[in-house]
C-alpha cells in the first residue's frame, strides 16, 4: 500500500504521516505509544517506520540529496525554515542577487530539473523508488505530493491511497503565513474585520482578501510557487480529504477513520 498526501506548506502532512505510523505501531505493540504526543513531537517518523515495516519516500528526497552535497548539510537541516532562509556564499548567487538555501532548492527543482531536463523528472524518480518500496513494505508514505504529475505517478502504483489535507487558519494566521503582517493595506483591512477569529480554509481566505485588497499588495499570495497551488481546489482527485482545523485530537480521529477504512489497523 502507498499512502500519498498532498497539502499546502505547514498543512499537517508530516503530522498525519506520524499519526498513521503511531496507529500501526499500537496495533501490534505493547505498551502502546501516546499518538498525540508522538504526532506533535520532533521525531521524523523514520524511527517508527522501521518497526512497522513501513517506509517514507519523498518526492523531494533526490533533489535534497543534491542540495546537501552542494552546500554540506544534512537533509534534516532543510526542514528548518530559519536554515532555508540563510544567505548562501557569493559563489552560489546569480549575478549580484543573493541566494538563500530555499532559493537554491527551488532552482535545482525547477530550473535544473523540471525546465532544464524534463517536466516529470522528480515524479519519475520517486515513482521508481516507491514501486520498489511497496514490493517490500506493508505501507509506504509519500507526504509531499504537490503536482498533478506527482499525483498521476502515485495513481499508477497498485494499492494507492491519495489524501488531501486542507489546513484551516484564522485571518491573522493566514496573513502571517504569507508574510503580509507588515503590509499597511492588509493591516487596515484586518482592522476593519475587528480581529475576526473565524477559522477559514485557504480558498475562502483567498476569496476574502483578494476581493478586498488590490493585487499589488498581495504578491506573496499571487506569486506562490506552482507546487503550492496546482492541487488547490481539486479535492475530487483524492480518495480522502482531511480538514485540519488545528485540533490534534480531531485530526487523529479523522486519520483513524481512514486507517480503518483501508484496513491499515
Amino acid at each position: 500500500m502507498n499512502i500519498a498526501i498532498s497539502g499546502k506548506r505547514r498543512s499537517g502532512k508530516d503530522t498525519i504521516t506520524k499519526i498513521f505510523l503511531a496507529l500501526m505501531y499500537n496495533k501490534n505493540h505493547s505498551p502502546v505509544m501516546d499518538v498525540e504526543q508522538y504526532a506533535m513531537g520532533d521525531k521524523s517518523g523514520k524511527e517508527i517506520a522501521e518497526k512497522v515495516n513501513a517506509e517514507i519516500c519523498r518526492f523531494s528526497d533526490p533533489r535534497r540529496s543534491i542540495i546537501c552535497n552542494l552546500i554540506g548539510c544534512e537533509c534534516a537541516d532543510l526542514e528548518d525554515k530559519e536554515y532555508r532562509d540563510q544567505i548562501l556564499p557569493v559563489k552560489f548567487w546569480k549575478g549580484k542577487e543573493p541566494m538563500t538555501v530555499n532559493d537554491l532548492m527551488v532552482w535545482v527543482s525547477e530550473d535544473i530539473g523540471r525546465k532544464g531536463l524534463y517536466e516529470d523528472i522528480w515524479a519519475d524518480a520517486n515513482e521508481k523508488k516507491v514501486k520498489i518500496a511497496v514490493s517490500k513494505r506493508t505501507c509506504v508514505f509519500t507526504p509531499d505530493m504537490k503536482y498533478i504529475n506527482e499525483l498521476n505517478a502515485m495513481k499508477s502504483i497498485p494499492g494507492n491511497v491519495l489524501i488531501r489535507v486542507n489546513r484551516w487558519r484564522t485571518l491573522w494566521d493566514w496573513i502571517h503565513y504569507f508574510g503580509l503582517d507588515q503590509t499597511e493595506e492588509v493591516l487596515k483591512w484586518y482592522a476593519k474585520e475587528n480581529g475576526n477569529k473565524e477559522l477559514l480554509p485557504y480558498h475562502l481566505f483567498e476569496n476574502k482578501i483578494t476581493s478586498a485588497i488590490p493585487p499589488v499588495h498581495l504578491q506573496p499570495i499571487l506569486s506562490q510557487n506552482k507546487g503550492e497551488t496546482e492541487l488547490d481546489n481539486k479535492d475530487y482527485l483524492f480518495d480522502f480529504v482531511l480538514e485540519n482545523k488545528g485540533d490534534i485530537s480531531y485530526l487523529i480521529q479523522q486519520v483513524k477513520e481512514i486507517a480503518r477504512t483501508i484496513n491499515l489497523i
